[in-house]
């Protein structure tokens, strides 16, 4: 097993200035040793060298002198029993190595190169990426003692945009030229209404992999226990996301659990190490997030089955803020100490979301991921056991396919990838375009797309299957609405009445048509609901919307949520893990929508999994012995208070 499958990190990234490189790193090793981190992540090359390069391309930082930061780094860490992961960012050079060398060089139609502050944006296509790079990363594998590297992610699509975020087209640069040119035998496209877009995307995509390829081959040439992490999936041991905040965008609480969750039920030969990143955002990188938001990321990862990982800019020196340095030595600690049971989680879940594939890395359009936010928002309110897995990786070796119901949030794969008794709840645009597939699956036909639907309404009348709905008729529907053809409709379409004077709004006539079907099978009960139902709840945040998922997957699909009397604010896991289970809660009731406070503490919690003949439940945050009772085959167990975080381990 390679030293990073133990899935156990505890490190603090240090995305470090230039002027970082002259620090002294004995004070810096004994600082680290204080937040009981087992693995570091600090400044090695790419745009800056924090050690003494040989070769010509590469950029030394001038505040190194006779030093060599990295290697004095990796000495002391190991005497320390800690790991050192390089950081490299391939996607700049420093100006003066842009100057020597401008076909390295995105270029732009204008003939313009993007720097920011004497970096300079470089293109997959030129020398550098494809081959100096490699120089750079051989170097440092075959000079030092390295336990991994980490590389900022790179793409034609950043290489584009400057630090600020704005776009600078399409590059021009020769060898963009050139090579695609060879490839596909005519000219580059110049900007994104040319025909041949799906062709340049093609290309791109093919570049990066031999990039991603050429990073791999060159560190595993040297010592294949060298670990290689970045945001991407390919030749990738352990694969790196962040929880970070924007001030533009919303903000969610689910974040850390939604990462680690998808790469836990996607690749279960990779572990994933989700960032916390310890800034209001890129542009105010010297200010903290709260302290409980950091706290409620840690745990959230340590309950999905990842590890911890923290990050700040520059070192514990010339960083302006501690807020948040307690909080992270204290859960670092509670971590060391009980790392035996965490890293190896085994899942319970009876249901899997498939996140749709075009929204894998697409994080800044939100458009795309609100379904399927909306409704992992609703599963983890109704503390549903689930597992997550991207719908390009359903049916790869080893991903789970034996749900008992898999929820597709406006996608149409194949429901052959799944066990034969696995039921199908579909939401959205599900099998929209593939009619046969949505008949045979659900017995409706798609007739349209209602695009006006201010004051439109699903009409409930099915009390039976709608539980939740004894008072309530009428349920507001917006956005686009697919109408359906349905035998067995439970979900009448109202179209938009009348919103004028209320005196003379009294016509209400239901279409014909119905938002919902159920198919009864003998082995299964697969249901459409033609509407962005989970879109609905995570943009305006009516319960109806949720009760509707709740009551079909309750009344409809016979899953059951893990049973406690946890209110809908506090996160609940059942998984397995090393030496038996293990039940995790994550309290959240410090979250108002935009600000994080201390959690409010929630008292005499109860939850009761499967009796499997444990005849001990420890609370490991407290050392001590948890109270429970066997009933049957059921075992209650019992927690007098949780604060922030608890974990029960069952055994």
């Amino acid at each position: 097993m390679s030293w990073w499958q133990k899935n156990n990190f505890r490190m603090i990234q240090f995305n470090m200035e230039g002027r970082d490189a002259g620090m002294d790193v004995d004070e810096f090793i004994e600082q680290c040793k204080e937040f009981h981190v087992n693995t570091i992540m600090v400044g090695a090359g790419g745009m800056v060298g924090f050690y003494p390069s040989k070769l010509e391309h590469q950029y030394v930082s001038p505040f190194l002198g006779d030093k060599d930061m990295l290697g004095d780094i990796i000495k002391k860490a190991h005497e320390n029993n800690i790991k050192v992961i390089g950081r490299f960012d391939i996607s700049k050079v420093h100006e003066t190595v842009a100057e020597r060398h401008p076909e390295w060089l995105f270029l732009s139609t204008e003939g313009k190169n993007v720097s920011m502050e004497q970096m300079v944006n470089c293109c997959i296509s030129g020398e550098y990426m494809s081959k100096k790079a490699m120089e750079t990363l051989h170097e440092v594998a075959t000079t030092y003692d390295i336990d991994g590297i980490f590389f900022n992610f790179f793409s034609y699509l950043w290489a584009g945009r400057d630090y600020s975020g704005k776009e600078h087209g399409l590059c021009q640069c020769d060898e963009c030229k050139k090579q695609f040119k060879e490839m596909f035998g005519h000219d580059l496209p110049k900007d994104k209404t040319d025909p041949h877009m799906d062709e340049l995307e093609k290309f791109y995509d093919i570049n990066t992999k031999k990039v991603l390829d050429s990073i791999h081959d060159t560190i595993k040439s040297v010592n294949p226990n060298i670990l290689i992490s970045t945001y991407n999936d390919r030749n990738i041991d352990v694969m790196r996301n962040e929880s970070n905040t924007h001030i533009s965008m919303p903000s969610s609480i689910y974040t850390s659990s939604e990462h680690c969750m998808t790469i836990e039920g996607s690749y279960p030969q990779k572990t994933i190490a989700n960032c916390s990143i310890n800034a209001v955002e890129i542009f105010w990188r010297f200010m903290g997030v709260s302290k409980y938001e950091n706290a409620l990321r840690f745990y959230q990862c340590l309950a999905s089955g990842s590890q911890l990982d923290f990050c700040i800019v520059g070192t514990f020196n010339n960083y302006p803020e501690t807020k948040n340095f307690d909080t992270v030595k204290r859960i670092f600690s509670y971590h060391e100490e009980n790392e035996k049971y965490y890293g190896n989680m085994k899942s319970k879940a009876d249901i899997v979301l498939v996140r749709p594939a075009n929204s894998t890395y697409a994080f800044w359009n939100y458009e795309i991921l609100n379904e399927y936010y909306g409704l992992f928002k609703i599963l983890k309110e109704g503390h549903y056991n689930f597992d997550v897995v991207l719908e390009q990786c359903l049916g790869e070796e080893g991903v789970r396919r034996d749900y008992k119901l898999a929820i597709l949030p406006g996608i149409s794969p194949d429901p052959s990838i799944f066990a034969p008794d696995t039921q199908i709840l579909a939401t959205a645009n599900s099998f929209k375009e593939k009619p046969e597939l949505m008949e045979e699956l659900f017995d409706v036909k798609y007739i349209k797309t209602e695009t006006q639907n201010k004051g439109s309404y699903a009409v409930v009348s099915d009390k039976e299957t709608f539980t939740s709905f004894k008072d309530c008729d009428w349920v507001f529907v917006y956005n686009d609405v697919n109408v359906l053809d349905a035998k067995n409709s439970r979900l009448e379409y109202m179209p938009r009445t009348k919103y004028a004077p209320v005196e003379s709004a009294n016509e209400f006539k239901t279409s014909g048509y119905s938002l919902m079907d159920i198919k009864k099978q003998i082995d299964r009960t697969n249901t459409i609901i033609s509407f962005g139902i989970g879109t609905h709840y995570l943009l305006y945040g009516y319960t109806e919307h949720r009760n509707m998922v709740f009551d079909l997957i309750n009344n409809v699909h016979g899953v059951a949520p893990i049973k406690t009397n946890a209110p809908d604010q506090v996160e609940v896991f059942y998984s397995g893990c090393p030496g038996g289970c293990m039940v995790q809660y994550v309290n959240l009731t410090g979250f108002n929508g935009k600000t994080y406070f201390k959690p409010i503490a929630v008292n005499n919690l109860e939850v009761t999994v499967p009796y499997e003949g444990a005849t001990s439940v420890k609370n490991l945050m407290s050392g001590n012995e948890a109270e429970f009772e066997i009933d049957g085959t059921e075992m209650i167990i019992k927690l007098d208070n949780l604060s922030d975080y608890a974990a029960l381990f069952i055994s």
